[in-house]
C-alpha cells in the first residue's frame, strides 16, 4: 500500500513507496517501532522490518523551526521549546527530571541547549529532503 504513514511516537509523517507492507520496522525520526498496513500480516513479516527502514522517506510538514524560538521558550518555561519543536516526550523528561529541585537548574540549561539543536537538527533533515 503506498501512501503517508504517521509514526504513532512522534507522529513524523513517513512516505511508504509500497515496499513496506505489512512489516514491521523502526522509524528513522524517533527509532520508535511502527507497523506499515498492507497485505501481509504482522506475523509474516516481523523481524524484516529494521532493513527495510532505508525505503522510509521522512515529509516535515510546517514552516521550519526557528533554534532561536525554541532556545528561548525553553528559558521561559521548561520543556516549552521542546513542545515548539513537536518532542512531547522530551518535554516530559525535562517535567519529570524537573521536579527534582537539585535537578532543576540542570534540566533547565539542558532543555534550552536541546531546543535549540534540536531545532537545527530538525532543519538540516528537512533541507536534506528537499534536495
Amino acid at each position: 500500500m503506498t501512501g503517508y504513514v504517521n509514526c504513532p511516537h512522534c507522529r513524523t509523517s513517513l512516505w511508504d513507496d509500497g515496499t513496506l507492507a505489512g512489516q514491521e520496522c523502526e522509524c528513522p525520526h524517533c527509532r520508535g517501532r511502527m507497523y506499515f498496513p498492507g497485505a501481509v500480516t504482522p506475523a509474516q513479516s516481523f523481524g524484516s522490518g529494521p532493513a527495510a527502514v532505508h525505503h522510509v522517506e521522512h515529509h516535515y510538514h510546517g514552516a521550519e523551526k526557528s533554534p532561536g524560538v525554541a532556545a528561548v521558550l525553553s528559558f521561559l518555561f521548561l520543556g516549552l521549546g521542546q513542545v515548539y519543536n513537536g518532542q512531547f516526550g522530551k518535554t516530559l523528561l525535562f517535567w519529570l527530571g524537573g521536579l527534582t529541585v537539585v535537578l532543576l537548574p540542570v534540566m533547565w540549561i539542558w532543555s534550552i541547549v536541546d531546543a535549540y539543536s534540536s531545532a537545527e537538527r530538525i532543519n538540516r533533515r528537512a533541507h536534506r529532503r528537499r534536495r
